[in-house]
């Protein structure tokens, strides 16, 4: 978990028991809110 609480797409995947794959496709259907960008196009963590 980062100091502000949120958690990488890895952690995020084990602690809900996902597979890491599955978590983009769920921001793709609007399951699950699609993380913030940096100028540089990564997601911001």
């Amino acid at each position: 978990m980062n100091f502000d609480g949120r958690l990488s797409i890895g952690a995020l995947g084990k602690a809900t028991e996902v597979k890491v794959v599955t978590i983009p496709y769920y921001q793709q259907i609007k399951l699950m809110p699609t993380p913030r960008r940096t100028e540089g196009n990564h997601r911001e963590s």
